[in-house]
């Protein structure tokens, strides 16, 4: 009996874990998805005007993309693969607005395509690198994603080869929705157990670096069984 209850304890407690966990991810997806949303029909107004074809074409992109993104079904976490998805939907709508003026690089390797991250987590980073890092830059922007899996971390980079950071260093730079809804959310979702740094680059650029704990569904069900058994002996 006394096994029982608890057993029964620790289902609850995951329960109301995961209830708090969506509960933080909806309202930082209330911040992140208007503020996202405003800056696309931004982009397919400016774009209506120069080629109404394309504006269509971004609309239905823009569609597609929210449709995902707005669910309210999402569990606060995903693959990696499938957030690269999303991510490469929204890059899609981009390309049409700057053409072959950005270029976007992924090197994931196929060991972190199954690894758990944050829902939409790349997203906010590269409309980030996109707004702030490529302003003002004449040439072609270049972005790099990146991921690899290293003593038990997932280590994840996006790159650009942008303005950099203020001359004033971190202390000068402004958080957006984006990036400070990343920050909330990791602290909430991985407390003391993820890096998160903006990091100025030697040959220009700024490239933004999460470090989480490496875990896929299947490890996560067994640290969950794991952690039961526990409370039972």
């Amino acid at each position: 009996m006394q096994e029982q209850r608890a057993a029964q304890l620790a289902l609850e407690k995951a329960q109301l874990e995961s209830s708090l966990r969506r509960a933080e991810l909806e309202t930082l997806r209330m911040r992140l998805n208007p503020h996202f949303l405003f800056n696309s029909l931004q982009n397919v107004s400016v774009l209506a005007q120069q080629d109404a074809k394309a504006a269509g074409q971004m609309l239905t992109r823009l569609g597609d993309l929210l449709r995902v993104a707005l669910r309210r079904n999402a569990d606060p976490e995903t693959t990696l693969e499938t957030d690269i998805a999303l991510t490469q939907a929204y890059i899609a709508i981009e390309k049409m607005r700057f053409g072959d003026r950005l270029s976007v690089l992924f090197n994931v390797t196929s060991r972190t395509e199954q690894a758990l991250v944050p829902t939409f987590l790349l997203q906010p980073l590269v409309e980030n690198a996109i707004k702030h890092g490529l302003a003002g830059v004449r040439s072609e922007g270049l972005i790099a994603i990146g991921s690899a899996e290293k003593d038990g971390e997932l280590i994840l980079t996006v790159r650009d080869n942008g303005i950099g950071l203020p001359s004033e260093g971190m202390s000068e730079l402004e958080m957006g929705v984006g990036l400070s809804s990343t920050c909330d959310r990791l602290a909430r979702m991985y407390p003391n157990q993820h890096q998160f740094s903006i990091n100025a680059l030697s040959e220009g650029g700024t490239e933004v670096r999460i470090v989480l704990p490496f875990k896929t569904t299947s490890s996560s069900q067994e640290t969950s069984y794991a952690d039961a058994s526990s409370i039972n002996r």
